[in-house]
C-alpha cells in the first residue's frame, strides 16, 4: 500500500509538471515566432557572430527614451574580427512603424556623437539594429540573426 501511494504521488507530480508546462507554452505544440530581444544573441551565434560584451539597456542615443527596449552588444566575426558595436531595439509589432521618427532621431544623435560618420541600420520588425563601421558581411550576419531569432533557428 505504501509503494502505491508513492507511485501516485510521483504520477501526480509528473502530471502537474506536464500541465504547468502546457499552460506556460500556451497549450500549443506548434513552434511560434519568438520575436524576443533575448533570442538575438543565440541567433547571432548560430550565424557566426561572436559576442564579446553585452549591456542590457545600452542605447546608441542616451538622450532618447529607448533604453527600456535596448541591448548593446560588442561583436566580431571571423571575416571581420575588429570589435563592433551593435545597438539592438525591440518594439511591439503593432507600433513598429510609428517608432521611425524616434529611431531616426536616435541615429542622428549617434552620428553626431561620432563625428558625423554615417551609421549602419537594419530594420527587421520588430527589431532595429544600429552601429557603425559594419562590413557587408557583418550587416548580412546581423540581418540573418534578426530573422533567425523570429523563427527560433527553424530557418537554419
Amino acid at each position: 500500500m505504501r509503494h502505491r501511494r508513492s507511485r501516485l504521488r510521483v504520477l501526480a507530480i509528473v502530471g502537474f509538471a506536464a500541465c504547468l508546462a502546457a499552460f506556460i507554452s500556451g497549450c500549443d505544440e506548434t513552434p511560434t515566432s519568438s520575436g524576443d530581444l533575448l533570442d538575438i544573441p543565440s541567433a547571432m551565434a548560430r550565424n557566426g557572430v561572436t559576442i564579446t560584451n553585452s549591456i542590457a539597456g545600452g542605447s546608441a542615443c542616451p538622450s532618447q527614451a529607448l533604453a527600456d527596449n535596448a541591448l548593446h552588444l560588442t561583436v566580431a566575426t571571423a571575416a571581420d574580427p575588429q570589435p563592433r558595436d551593435v545597438y539592438l531595439y525591440d518594439f511591439r509589432a503593432a507600433s513598429f512603424a510609428s517608432t521611425d521618427p524616434q529611431v531616426d532621431a536616435c541615429v542622428t544623435e549617434y552620428e553626431l556623437a561620432n563625428g558625423g560618420q554615417t551609421a549602419d541600420r537594419i530594420d527587421v520588425a520588430p527589431f532595429r539594429a544600429i552601429g557603425m563601421g559594419w562590413s557587408d558581411d557583418l550587416k548580412r550576419d546581423i540581418q540573418a540573426a534578426l530573422l533567425d531569432s523570429l523563427t527560433g533557428g527553424a530557418g537554419q
